[in-house]
């Protein structure tokens, strides 16, 4: 299964059912920005430390989407909360 898969699953099962309207959607904005593209297309077997640990070093360098620099700490802290 791919991990973009099983993301939007618990995604839509898990927190869209537990938390309030505005922590889903800033979750499916994570997915959508940062998560699905990157390692989303992987299969839930590759993701290994080593592949989260070189996805969160890779945002931390060069993670902004419009600048290209990284990300502050907390914005890399919000994406590890959803991966």
């Amino acid at each position: 299964m791919k991990y973009i898969d099983w993301l939007i699953q618990w995604l839509e099962n898990y927190i869209r059912t537990s938390v309030k309207v505005q922590t889903y959607e800033r979750y499916r904005l994570i997915i959508e920005q940062h998560i699905k593209d990157k390692i989303g297309g992987m299969e839930l077997d590759d993701l290994s430390p080593l592949v989260l640990q070189s996805f969160v070093t890779e945002l931390l360098q060069s993670g902004n989407r419009k600048t290209g620099k990284g990300l502050s700490a907390n914005s890399v802290n919000a994406i590890i909360s959803v991966i």
